[in-house]
């Protein structure tokens, strides 16, 4: 793995695990722009998962076992 990749998991585990935007600036040597938008990205793809979690969760609220393909 390269070192880019292998810093870019680094930040992000930092980011899962609630890290602020002037720790990742003083662990990691980035920009605090940059850990601002990492971690705003991180936010909107928890988000998104979310959100496609609770469209399944209505999907399956409204199955039901009598229902076939044809009815």
């Amino acid at each position: 793995m390269s070192k880019m990749s292998e810093l870019h998991m680094e930040i992000m585990d930092a980011i899962e695990q609630g890290m602020s935007a002037k720790f990742l600036v003083a662990t990691f040597g980035i920009s605090f722009d940059t850990a601002e938008q990492l971690i705003e990205d991180r936010h909107y793809e928890e988000l998104a998962k979310q959100h496609e979690m609770m469209a399944y969760a209505a999907e399956l609220e409204n199955f039901s076992p009598f229902d076939t393909v044809n009815s």
